[in-house]
C-alpha cells in the first residue's frame, strides 16, 4: 500500500455543489434531493457533506457508493464495490486502491429530510506508487554495502 502525504498541496477540489430540495406545488411536501453520480479518475478521494439547515441533533448526511468500470471494451459495466455512511460536516476518505481499474464512479445520495445540502469532493493528486518497495530496495543496497565493508575489513592484511 502506498504511503499518502496528507498535505493540502496533494488534494484538488473537483466538486463543490449546492443542492436544494424542490417543493411540490401544493406546498405540503418536498421532492427529495436526487443523487449525484460522476466519474473520477483516481482511486482516492475525500467527500464532505454539509447540511446548513440541519437540526443540532442530526448526524446523518448521506451515502456514498463507489463503483468501478469493469468488462471488455464493448460492454463496460459499473460494479458497486463499497458503501459509506457520512455524517454531517465529517470528511470521509474514500479509498478503493485495492481494485485495479482506470475509471471509478461515485454516487452521493441524501436522506429525504434534508432540504439544503452542500457537498465537496477532493481528488488525491500525489503519487500512489508503493513507497515500501523503494524503501526495501534502499535498505538492501545499504546492507550489501555494509557486508562488502565487513568483508574488506576481515580480508585486510591476509594476503
Amino acid at each position: 500500500m502506498a504511503r499518502l502525504k496528507l498535505s493540502p498541496k496533494n488534494w484538488r477540489l473537483i466538486k463543490n455543489v449546492n443542492r436544494l430540495a424542490r417543493q411540490f406545488p401544493s406546498g405540503a411536501q418536498w421532492v427529495p434531493i436526487p443523487p449525484d453520480i460522476f466519474k473520477i479518475s483516481v482511486p482516492l478521494c475525500i467527500v464532505l457533506i454539509s447540511a446548513p439547515e440541519a437540526k443540532y441533533n442530526w448526524w446523518f448526511a448521506g451515502w456514498v457508493k463507489a463503483y468501478l468500470y469493469s468488462g471488455a471494451f464493448v460492454s463496460r459495466q459499473l460494479i458497486g464495490i463499497k458503501d459509506w455512511r457520512l455524517g454531517i460536516d465529517r470528511a470521509e476518505i474514500i479509498d478503493f486502491r485495492f481494485y485495479e481499474a482506470n475509471q471509478y464512479a461515485l454516487e452521493i445520495s441524501f436522506p429525504k429530510w434534508h432540504r439544503k445540502i452542500k457537498y465537496q469532493v477532493w481528488e488525491y493528486t500525489g503519487t500512489l506508487t508503493d513507497a515500501t518497495d523503494t524503501d526495501i530496495q534502499r535498505v538492501l543496497a545499504q546492507l550489501a554495502s555494509i557486508e562488502k565493508k565487513v568483508n574488506d575489513i576481515s580480508e585486510f592484511g591476509r594476503s
